[in-house]
């Protein structure tokens, strides 16, 4: 396989090399290392890929999550349809009910009763109140429906590195697809008085 093909690839490629004389595995992803238009198109065009990062246990932890939100992320973005009617959003689209598992993963959503954990609800709460003096009211949306977007979204990046143990990012749109849904039953909770 080529540094083309890794970095094309769906699936996440991951170099891991062994220094014999130190004793260390390195390691490294390599489309966070190469850009695609850094790659020579002609035959044999070399480049070099630098594994810098100890690949140990933390490492694989890191990596596994890595995989699963890189999914997450494909999952969603195929799966959601071209065009969406005003209608779906009474429901619960099916493409969101890979948000609806990276949730309950994520331990935001409790998959037995399907609303928000209690000391989710709480917490958005009490963020959004802190945040709303942030934001102004809009033809679209609430300034208090703003707070409580923004506050989604600061609790998924949060509850993500508190359940992966380390520093991971999203990709706007599912960190976006995430946080509606999250906001969807924050709003159900409202309604209904409770988490």
């Amino acid at each position: 396989m080529t540094v083309r093909d890794w970095i094309m690839e769906n699936s996440l490629t991951v170099i891991i090399r062994y220094n014999e004389r130190s004793g260390v595995y390195k390691y490294c992803i390599p489309e966070d290392e190469i850009e695609y238009w850094e790659i020579p198109f002609s035959e044999g065009g070399n480049v070099a890929i630098k594994c810098s990062e100890n690949f140990d246990i933390d490492a694989a932890r890191k990596l596994m999550w890595i995989a699963r939100i890189r999914h997450y992320d494909r999952v969603v973005k195929i799966t959601q349809p071209n065009e969406i009617d005003a209608n779906v959003w009474d429901g619960m689209p099916k493409y969101q009910l890979f948000c609806f598992e990276l949730l309950v993963r994520l331990q935001l959503i409790d998959s037995c009763d399907l609303r928000l954990r209690d000391e989710v609800y709480a917490k958005l709460l009490s963020m959004s109140e802190w945040l709303v003096e942030e934001y102004e009211d809009s033809d679209d949306m609430s300034a208090k429906d703003k707070s409580i977007y923004a506050s989604c979204s600061l609790l998924i990046i949060n509850r993500l590195e508190d359940i992966s143990g380390c520093k991971i990012g999203m990709t706007r749109y599912l960190l976006d697809s995430c946080a509606c849904l999250v906001f969807k039953f924050f709003k159900n909770g409202e309604e209904k008085g409770s988490g």
